[in-house]
C-alpha cells in the first residue's frame, strides 16, 4: 500500500520523533510532535485502543498499528513532518489548464474555471448529479478515470482509497492536496503524482487548539498557507 511505502520512505524521521500531544474532534485530528504540528481528517472506524496511551509513544510505536482506526492519528503525525526544500509558495491546482480536471475527497473544492469539464468523486455523496461543466459523483461508483489532471485529497491517506484511485487512472499532472498530505516526494513519484500541495500553519499552536475546539475547515482555513513542491 502506497502508505506502508510513504512509512519506509519516512522512518528516518519516524524513529526521531515522538508524540508531543494529540487531538481528534469530529473534523481533523491534530497531532503536535517533535517536528511540529500536523492535521489530518478524523475518520473513525472503532474504538481507539491507544486512547490515553497516544501521548508519549514513539512515532515508530504508532505507525505499526495501521488500520483506518488509527490512520487519522498516523497522517496527522506524518503531515508534521517535512523534508522537501524549495516549496513555491500557493496552490499549483490554480494554474494547471486542460480540458478535464478529475478531483477525489471529501467535499473538495470543485471552482477551477480554467477547465472545460470537472468530474468530481465525493466520498460525503450518496447520489450523483450535474451541475453545468461539474459532474459530482459519489466515490462508490468510481471505476476508472481518463483525465488531462486530478488533484487527489490527502484525506484518501486516511480512509485507504488512495491506492484504487492511481491504479484506475491516467493523468498528466496528478496533485496530493489538502489538509491530510505527507510530504513523501520519492514514494509520489513512484506512483505518478507530479506535484505535492501542503499546508503550512501560520501559527502551529492556534491550529492546533483550532482543531481541539471542534473547528471545521472554515475556522482553520484562515491559518494555513499552501506551498506546492513538483516532484
Amino acid at each position: 500500500m502506497i502508505l506502508d511505502e510513504i512509512i519506509d520512505e519516512l522512518s528516518f524521521f519516524i524513529k526521531r520523533n515522538k508524540i508531543l500531544n494529540c487531538c481528534i474532534s469530529p473534523f481533523y485530528t491534530a497531532v503536535t510532535t517533535e517536528a511540529g504540528v500536523g492535521i489530518a481528517h478524523t475518520i473513525i472506524s472503532g474504538e481507539n485502543k491507544l486512547s490515553g496511551k497516544i501521548v508519549g509513544l514513539q512515532l515508530d510505536e504508532l505507525v505499526k498499528n495501521r488500520d483506518m482506526t488509527y490512520n487519522s492519528i498516523i497522517v496527522a503525525a506524518l503531515n508534521a513532518i517535512t523534508i522537501s526544500k524549495d516549496w513555491e509558495e500557493g496552490d499549483i491546482s490554480d494554474k494547471l489548464q486542460g480540458g478535464k480536471l478529475c478531483i477525489f475527497g471529501y467535499n473538495p473544492r470543485r471552482t477551477y474555471p480554467q477547465f472545460k469539464k470537472i468530474v468530481v468523486y465525493d466520498f460525503a455523496l450518496t447520489s450523483s448529479k450535474e451541475d453545468s461543466e461539474i459532474i459530482l459523483n459519489p466515490f462508490s461508483s468510481f471505476r476508472e478515470e481518463e483525465c488531462d489532471s486530478a488533484i487527489i485529497y490527502g484525506s484518501t491517506l486516511v480512509n485507504n482509497t488512495i491506492d484504487d484511485i492511481i491504479n484506475h487512472l491516467e493523468a498528466e499532472n496528478v496533485v496530493l492536496s489538502g489538509v491530510s498530505v505527507i510530504d513523501s516526494p520519492h514514494t509520489l513519484k513512484k506512483y505518478h503524482f507530479t506535484h505535492i500541495v501542503k499546508p503550512f500553519f501560520m501559527d502551529n499552536l492556534l491550529a492546533f487548539r483550532t482543531v481541539c475546539e471542534g473547528g471545521s475547515n472554515t475556522n482553520l482555513k484562515p491559518l494555513v498557507i499552501y506551498k506546492t513542491k513538483k516532484i
